[in-house]
């Protein structure tokens, strides 16, 4: 239930309530009537000789009881009556709710901004009031509901509202009748004013524009006549008819808030009005008609009747029109700081006089309202109407003529409005603007890209949201891959998540595995590399500009590196071949240091670290098949922007030559976007010729033909003119200094170029082929919307061995089988593994792949190994033919990519195996899927427990597992057929009845696995299913919470086995730790030497000290040890690379880390912060148990041990010793149901070993506290 479900049923309950209520207010009348008839029957009847007495005995006790009962009835009825008058407000979104009594009233309002006058004027005419407003206003309201019309000034600034009350028994019926009169009212505004912007009020907000003035909130209810009144609140209500005095430069309306605003008076002016009956005005007037006239016959009139006739034929013929009039409250309330209201009240009453004063308008005021009237105001009816008509009423419902701030609006200019059908397209950016509301959708066509994307605007107006929505819905919809320059590193991390496809995210210089060469001797030519490193240089400044020596120094040194072949590419070879190649004469060392003093930008730090090649260098042209964010942030702030600058060019041109060798080629097939492209490709690059362009811009300019899109984002619009001039589709947000470059790329006129420099936040003008510029409100960006997955850390990074290219030159844009990329994740330094299947067509691989001699009777090899088995992997194929002499690693490849493509064997990519990818015969690759998922989950599970398995008849494969079960579903499943696998679990969960109490369904691919869960959140019959992908991170966490549930039940029933099989500490045993994981993806790097080193010296440390040693006691060991280290003949280890091991080790729950208190009843350490191990945990962890067991006796008797997951029950509460982040995330999933299904405790009490332990997202609620074992015996017990 929603939270606004949740306050309807309140509210509805409340009103049930009520009308219980009523019940004594019905026995009342029945008492009252019965003892009237009595006592007409007993002594009026019998007066009038109509009735004889009754005669029966205690007469006198009966009628004592009659009255007494009629008394207790009466002031029980008076009581009730007495608490009917609560108010009670519930707000809900748009809406305030107000419940009095057994009614419920409703208030929405709209707040009105920027509109203009509604005063019209003719030639030949006086200026009047466009009354047809308030007649269309009236033609439409329902019975029962009431338009009030608010101005006024509050917090110093003026407001103009429309406020609509409805009153009914039902809830659901205001809200209906709300709604469609706030939208038939906007759409009289609409129609009715030249221009006006409407916004609806909503949550707190509203309830503070109803109350304000009225109530001092606080619970909702409100008692008293005058205590909830804000002192020095004057009221003052208008009677009669107002003068009516428009005129071409003033309104009254107007005229009441210029004043207000310059006597800095707090005020509002409401006017409340609804549809009347002129039926009885006109009876009214017919009778004073007809008396005249009786006095006229008998020739008794006077000359004041004839006066009197006379306005009775006028006032007559006004109201022949029926549908004009109106009910109309007028009142205005005044707030003031004034100990005494005698000045305000004054100058209040005569404001209103000069407004409205004349033809009998009468003022009455209020310092003390009464709560009946209180009640009116608050729920905007009535207090005592008049009949108005249309034209009287105008002069209280006007909006203003003069310029007023925020209310009055200046007129926008005029952009064409393009037909819905040129600008609806695929990638959705937002929506048109005609007269400030939102019109038609706006979309992009992909082939759009290719000719190229600008997006100006100053910081903050929207650029980012909406390059994100493009890339989000290109990643959605289309499979281009796409690569994305962030210069500053947080702007486009959350993309990571979106789409069906892994996304890298690169920061070069952060993360040391990422390298690239300087000279890619494959794709690089030496005067391309030369003439970049010549661009950056000069780009610099003046005076770094090459001398001709210093050019010819440095084209024979990049010709050098290429010469010499693959991993000399480095920046440091470049500096090498400079130094070898330099003359030794005077003239030649003043050229090299001079030459090298300028390439100290590529060969220092940050380029210097990520420019240093080798075999291990990234070959770009590999990734232009993935989603690619490229962070500079490091780069650019370590390095500057020449830095970021020169990386930025050689990647582009890589990119360049990648999209070159792909030739011409139609529809889009590779994105680029340059974020902040004015410090990428500024305007301010020296150029020997207007013609001279550089790499950067080459890549815009020249690659549309290749299918190469670019999206420039740039806060100022000094990008290199040759790229904005090549851009098709422009976006343009405000920029209020750089107008005029934004009025030429858009060709919009001065008046149009003045709206572009005060745009909304939000707001853009958009050119796209073909049409004028127009404006586009964008959509806001939500990731969620496109998240597929749960959330990558943004601190991603390449592991080495997976970064190495296994691309041929030929087949640079598809992946290859072999090219897994992983990700690793430095924040929580474990290791996920992406591995996809790849997507490359057979004819374009093959062209580079050679099959050997000798194939046949190893193709023979490789079908016979998949006859014997269900499937085989990468390594075990490699086993197999590792006996084959010349047999090398490209062999295999080229002969593995044959049969796949020829479907002699087919390849299933799962990321639960080595490499990434399972072979298996044609029409086995389901099964393949099945088994090495089920595989998976049994070598989870350890081999402790009875699985049953069991191949069910729709293809899937079921395990049972204590009281869970487990489907697989092998195939791809795809969007259209998602009802069907909705149906299909529905059909295994009637299958299973009641003898499971959970259902984990496995799928492949995470867009599968969320599509699932969003179909199956809209009903509660799958409260109990657990959809997940098929990730290891996925399928280990579900199988560590079954092994941690049937671990949990098997100790309560073997309590204090020593051989259980699974003993909470050892949970996560066969779970690889962090070190293990990080030294297997790189085991010869020095860092994962010393890890390894130093976790086990630490572990033998801590094992040498009996099992426990201070925190400062393991401090002091690394620092001796790292000292120790660093002597002649000892192999070096560094003091960060201990702390950071014994960091891992207590992440991996190797080692842990335990803060003890003063109060030693619970643990049997001195105060301060220990480190154990893992038996020293369980010594110490049963002592806590006991401790806890001995207390909860003495304190509340009967104390249960291992409930399920709990260590202890006693008194309602559930207790966990020193939980797993499992436990706690259980506990927190439970919220406020049922903790223990045993004992039914709704509260559970975590006792960590250290505050740190219980995370970012563990927080403490009512019915889950967090103890530790530093807070003692009495704090943890309840």
């Amino acid at each position: 239930m929603t939270d606004g479900e949740e306050r309807t049923g309140t509210v509805h309950s409340r009103g049930q309530r009520f009308d219980l209520q009523m019940v004594p207010r019905i026995c009342w009348l029945l008492v009252l009537a019965c003892t009237g008839v009595y006592y007409v029957t007993a002594y009026l009847l019998p007066l009038g000789g109509m009735l004889a007495p009754p005669a029966y005995g205690f007469k006198y006790s009966f009628e004592v009881i009659i009255v007494v009962v009629l008394c207790v009835v009466s002031m029980l009825n008076a009581a009730i009556s007495n608490r009917a008058h609560d108010t009670r407000t519930e707000v809900q979104d748009d809406i305030v709710y107000f419940h009095l009594g057994s009614k419920f009233f409703g208030t929405t309002a709209l707040e009105l901004t920027s509109v203009s006058s509604s005063v019209q004027y003719e030639t030949d005419a006086p200026p009047h009031y466009n009354t047809s407003m308030l007649l269309a206003m009236r033609s439409g309201m329902t019975k029962g509901t009431v338009t009030t019309y608010e101005v006024g000034v509050s917090g110093g600034e003026p407001f103009v509202r429309l406020l609509i009350s409805a009153k009914s028994s039902s809830m659901d019926e205001i809200r209906e009748t709300l709604r469609r009169e706030a939208m038939r009212l906007e759409a009289v505004l609409v129609a009715s004013l030249a221009s006006v912007e409407i916004s609806q009020i909503r949550g707190e907000s509203l309830k503070q524009v109803i109350s304000e003035h009225l109530i001092d909130d606080e619970g909702g209810a409100v008692r008293g006549s005058t205590g909830a009144q804000a002192e020095g609140t004057l009221l003052i209500i208008l009677k009669g008819v107002p003068r009516v005095t428009p005129a071409v430069n003033r309104s009254q309306i107007g005229a009441l808030l210029s004043s207000l605003l310059k006597q800095g008076c707090e005020a509002r002016f409401s006017c409340t009005f609804s549809s009347a009956d002129s039926r009885r005005e006109k009876r009214r007037l017919e009778g004073e008609w007809r008396a005249i006239r009786d006095k006229e016959k008998k020739k008794n009139d006077s000359l004041g009747d004839q006066t009197r006739k006379q306005h009775l034929l006028d006032r007559y013929q006004t109201i022949q029109n029926e549908e004009g009039w109106f009910d109309v409250s007028s009142y205005m309330i005044v707030s003031t700081r004034e100990a005494s209201m005698g000045g305000v009240q004054d100058g209040a009453i005569g404001l209103a006089l000069s407004i409205w004063g004349g033809n009998g308008l009468k003022i009455a005021t209020c310092t003390k309202l009464s709560e009946a009237l209180k009640y009116r105001m608050l729920t905007r009816r009535h207090l005592k109407p008049q009949k108005l008509y249309a034209d009287a009423l105008a002069a209280y419902v006007n909006t203003p003529n003069e310029q007023i701030p925020v209310v009055s609006s200046t007129p926008p200019p005029t952009f064409p409005i393009p037909h819905k059908s040129l600008v609806d397209n695929e990638i959705h950016v937002g929506w048109t603007v005609y007269g400030n509301r939102l019109l038609n959708p706006v979309g992009l066509k992909p082939e759009w890209l290719r000719e190229h994307v600008a997006v100006l605007g100053a910081t903050g107006t929207g650029k980012t949201t909406l390059v994100k929505r493009i890339i989000a819905e290109l990643s959605t919809k289309t499979n281009v891959p796409w690569w994305i320059f962030d210069v500053k590193g947080s702007e486009y991390t959350e993309l990571a998540t979106v789409g069906a496809d892994d996304v890298l995210v690169l920061r070069p210089g952060i993360d040391p595995a990422f390298t690239i060469d300087l000279v890619d001797a494959e794709v690089d030519t030496p005067q391309s590399t030369f003439t970049i490193l010549r661009e950056l240089i000069r780009e610099r400044n003046t005076s770094s500009d090459l001398s001709p020596a210093m050019e010819r120094l440095l084209k024979e040194a990049v010709m050098d590196m290429v010469e010499r072949g693959k991993g000399s590419g480095s920046a440091e070879a470049l500096v090498e071949s400079v130094r070898r190649l330099s003359e030794e004469d005077r003239i030649g060392v003043m050229t090299r240091d001079a030459l090298l003093n300028r390439l100290e930008v590529i060969s220092g730090e940050p380029l210097g670290r990520v420019l240093r090649g080798g075999q291990d260098a990234v070959k770009i042209s590999s990734l232009l098949g993935k989603r690619v964010i490229f962070d500079l942030r490091h780069i650019a702030r370590s390095g500057g922007m020449e830095a970021a600058r020169l990386l930025y060019n050689l990647v582009a041109k890589r990119i360049f030559d990648a999209g070159m060798k792909r030739g011409i080629s139609p529809g889009l097939r590779h994105v680029v976007v340059l974020e902040e492209a004015s410090n990428l490709i500024p305007e301010s690059y020296t150029r020997s010729t207007a013609a001279d362009v550089t790499t950067g811009e080459s890549m815009v300019m020249l690659q549309r033909a290749t299918g190469q899109g670019v999206i420039v984002v740039s806060t100022r619009p000094n990008v290199s003119s040759n790229v904005l001039a090549n851009t098709a589709t422009k976006f343009v947000f405000r920029l209020p200094y750089d107008s005029s470059l934004g009025a030429k790329l858009l060709s919009i006129d001065e008046h149009q170029e003045r709206h572009l420099r005060s745009l909304r936040v939000g707001r853009a003008l958009a050119s796209i082929p073909s049409l004028e510029a127009f404006e586009v409100s964008t959509e806001p960006f939500n990731v969620e919307q496109y998240q597929v997955e749960a959330p990558r850390l943004p601190s991603e990074r390449l592991q080495e061995e997976a970064i190495i290219s296994r691309f041929d030159s030929q087949a640079y844009e598809e992946e290859s089988p072999e090219s897994d990329l992983g990700v690793k994740d430095e924040d929580r330094e474990g290791k996920v593994s992406c591995a996809s299947e790849s997507h490359a067509s057979p004819q374009d691989s093959m062209t580079s792949m050679v099959v050997p001699e000798g194939a046949t009777e190893i193709r023979n090899h490789i079908a016979a190994l998949l006859a014997s088995k269900t499937y085989a992997t990468v390594s075990e194929i490699r086993r197999m033919l590792s006996a084959v002499d010349s047999f090398t690693d490209d062999d295999f490849a080229a002969l593995v990519h044959e049969m796949v493509s020829k479907g002699s064997i087919v390849r299933e990519a799962i990321p639960l195996v080595e490499g990434g990818f399972v072979y298996a015969l044609p029409g086995n690759g389901h099964r393949a899927v099945k088994r090495v998922i089920m595989d998976y989950i049994l070598e989870g599970l350890g081999g402790c427990f009875e699985v049953q398995e069991k191949e069910l008849e729709d293809g899937c494969s079921q395990l049972l597992v204590d009281d869970h079960a487990i489907i697989v579903f092998p195939e791809h499943l795809k969007t259209t057929s998602m009802d069907d696998t909705v149906e299909r679990i529905r059909g295994h969960m009637s299958r299973f009845g009641n003898e499971t109490a959970g259902l984990i369904v496995i799928v492949r691919g995470s867009v599968a696995a969320a599509k699932l869960r969003e179909l199956m959140d809209k009903s509660d019959q799958f409260d109990a299913v657990e959809v997940i992908s098929v990730f290891p991170s996925s399928l280990d966490k579900a199988v560590q919470d079954l092994v941690q549930r049937a671990g949990r039940a098997s100790v309560a029933r073997q309590e204090e086995t020593e051989d259980s099989c699974v003993a909470r500490e050892e949970i996560d045993t066969d779970a690889p730790s962090q070190i293990q994981s990080y030294c297997e993806v790189e085991p010869t790097r020095p860092g994962s030497v010393q890890l390894r080193l130093w976790a086990g010296l630490l572990q033998d440390f801590v094992e040498l000290r009996g099992g426990q040693v201070r925190w400062a006691e393991a401090l002091e060991f690394i620092e001796t040890t790292a000292r120790q280290s660093s002597l002649p003949r000892a192999l070096p280890l560094s003091r960060n690379s201990g702390e950071s091991a014994l960091k891992r080790l207590l992440a991996d729950e190797v080692l842990v880390a335990i803060r003890a208190g003063e109060d030693r009843r619970l643990i049997s350490l001195d105060e301060g912060l220990w480190v154990v191990n893992g038996p020293t945990l369980t010594s110490l962890r049963e002592s806590v148990v006991q401790a806890l067991q001995d207390e909860l006796k003495h304190k509340h008797g009967p104390v249960w041990r291992n409930h399920d997951e709990y260590d202890l029950c006693s008194g309602g509460v559930s207790y966990i010793v020193f939980p797993t982040q499992h436990q706690l995330n259980m506990v927190m999933r439970i919220g406020k149901g049922e903790h223990c299904r045993k004992c039914h405790s709704r509260k559970t009490v975590c006792v960590l070993t250290a505050a740190e332990y219980g995370g970012d997202d563990a927080v403490a609620t009512p019915e889950l506290l967090l103890r530790t074992v530093e807070e003692g015996l009495s704090a943890v017990v309840l």
